[in-house]
This record gives C-alpha cells, sequence and structure tokens, in this order.
C-alpha cells in the first residue's frame, strides 16, 4: 500500500469526511495545579482500525511572524502516545503541561494527532491519504491578562490591534467600534472571523485587520478605533 501523507496540517476543525475526529481543537492549561491538565477524545468515523500517535510542537515566530514550530516533547505528558483505535471507537488522550512553569507570558503550543499507516490485507496497490490534526493548545502562568491597543493606520484603512498583555489575546471576546467622518459602527467577531488572519493574538504580537466594504459599511479613513469586551 502507498501512503500519501495531506500536505499542511489541519487546524481548528473537525473533520468527520476524512476518517477520524478530534475534540477540541482548542485547549487552555494553566501552567500549574488542576488546570495543567485536559482530555481530547477521538473518534475513529472509518470502517478500517486507526493508528495515532501525538506530538508536541512549541510555537514561534520567525521575523516575518510566520509560525515556526519547534519540538517540545519534554513540556507536555501524553497518554497514551500512541493508540489504535477500531473502526466506530473513541479513544481519549490525557495531556499534562510538564514544563518548568518559568514562563511570565502565555505560550503557545501545537498538539498534533498524526494519523499512521495501517496495512490492509489485499490492498498491497491501493492508496491511502494519511491526515494530520494540529490542535492549538495554550499554556498561561498564574495572573496573566491580555491587554488590547487599537490604532488607525496612517492611511486609515486598517485597524491594528496589539497585545500589550501577559495573556492571549481571544478576539472572539471583544467588539471592534470604529468611528469615521461617516458616522460609527460595531462589529462582533461572527463578522470578523471571515475576514481576520487569526482568532488569538499571542502577547507582543499585532493583528492587521484591513478595513473593507465586505464587512464594514463605513467609509475609510477611519478616525478612530477601539475593542471592547462583551458583557
Amino acid at each position: 500500500m502507498r501512503h500519501l501523507l495531506l500536505a499542511g496540517l489541519l487546524a481548528l476543525g473537525s473533520f468527520s469526511a476524512l476518517g477520524y475526529q478530534v475534540q477540541p481543537m482548542i485547549q487552555f492549561f494553566d501552567m500549574v495545579g488542576s488546570g495543567a491538565n485536559a482530555l481530547y477524545r477521538l473518534e475513529n468515523t472509518q470502517e478500517v482500525p486507526l493508528s495515532v500517535e501525538v506530538a508536541v510542537m512549541k510555537r514561534t515566530y520567525n521575523e516575518q511572524g510566520e509560525e515556526v514550530l519547534v519540538p517540545a516533547e519534554e513540556d507536555f505528558l501524553i497518554m497514551p502516545p500512541q493508540a489504535r483505535v477500531e473502526p466506530g471507537a473513541f479513544q481519549a488522550f490525557r495531556a499534562r503541561y510538564m514544563g518548568d512553569g518559568s514562563a511570565e507570558k502565555t505560550e503557545s503550543y501545537r498538539i498534533i494527532f498524526s494519523q499512521l499507516p495501517v496495512e490492509q490485507e489485499n490492498e498491497a496497490s491501493s492508496v491511502e491519504l494519511l491526515f494530520n490534526f494540529a490542535t492549538l493548545a495554550f499554556v498561561a502562568p498564574p495572573g496573566v491578562v491580555a491587554q488590547p491597543q487599537v490604532e488607525v493606520s496612517a492611511s486609515g484603512n486598517e485597524v491594528l490591534i496589539t497585545n500589550q498583555g501577559d495573556d492571549v489575546l481571544d478576539m472572539s471576546r471583544w467588539n471592534l467600534d470604529m468611528k469615521s467622518t461617516g458616522g460609527s459602527e460595531r462589529v462582533g467577531w461572527s463578522v470578523l472571523q471571515d475576514f481576520s488572519s487569526a482568532q488569538f493574538v499571542m502577547p507582543g504580537h499585532t493583528l492587521a485587520l484591513p478595513v473593507s466594504d465586505s464587512w464594514s459599511t463605513l467609509a475609510t479613513p477611519l478616525e478612530s478605533a477601539e475593542l471592547l469586551p462583551l458583557k
């Protein structure tokens, strides 16, 4: 049997048509205490056995702001690290953060569930697609908070959201208020999610959100913008 690995990692979604599901795709861990533990649930939705292994990668960023994954197996204990799941069955994976606890800001990881090839009888010439699910995990030290700073670009057609806090900024928990000479507008994440490059803004990072008539009725240039927490 020939095996083809799907190019790239499937992230932030659950696709039963691909043969298995992983939930949740986003997990929040505390650095210490009971919150340092979490549970993942994998369901084999295909008609043949499924073998998977779990890897941990820490998210870092290059000078262009692009995600770079670094092996970080020592930061998490995953049990079991590998499993064989029968058709229609479920498998629970327990994860515990095991880092040294020295971080002062929230850190981010990919906990990746990778499908392994399973040889089937009488299928020597067939092709099997292998899929990886790259779940997202955040690990927060005690007492951290996100602190958004919002600016309008010099051209007035882009909103710049910088996280000056020490916790991850979850855009789904905020509304964006904007003003221009033509009036004001409030836009929630239910609209912005289709046009934003990210939902989560790490400490020290900036999210650039171009203003478009696809999601805003205001004419640019904008005069001001701010984030208001959901009530």
